[in-house]
């Protein structure tokens, strides 16, 4: 099923660009999003929001290369999700304590 998102893009042209971009990557999305975020319901709002951001640079997209995408749509997932848990753990004080643990071990990865 194609996110509503996607289905009210006017010209067609992005519509089918975006269509295919979430065909061909809604996993590595999800999973990525799920890396992060052990909930499954957070996660599909994050990968909606994801959507929503990857829809305002279609022309940014559409310029690059494959992998440039692939990467442009992992960073933007990644991103997104990190900041999702960040405003969480602002907003109420806490999260579900995986998000927290995943931030930790991944920001020790990249240090040490």
């Amino acid at each position: 099923m194609i996110p509503y998102c996607i289905l009210v893009i006017e010209d067609e042209s992005d519509r089918a660009f975006m269509e295919s971009l979430y065909h061909n990557y809604r996993r590595l999305m999800y999973k990525t999003i799920k890396r992060i975020i052990d909930d499954p319901w957070s996660a599909e709002d994050v990968m909606q929001s994801v959507l929503v951001k990857l829809i305002d640079k279609l022309a940014l997209l559409r310029s690059k290369e494959e992998q440039q995408v692939v990467s442009y749509i992992v960073s933007a997932c990644r991103n997104t999700a990190y900041n999702y848990v960040r405003d969480q753990r602002d907003t109420y004080g806490h999260g579900t304590g995986r998000e927290k643990q995943t931030v930790r071990r991944e920001n020790h990865s990249v240090c040490g």
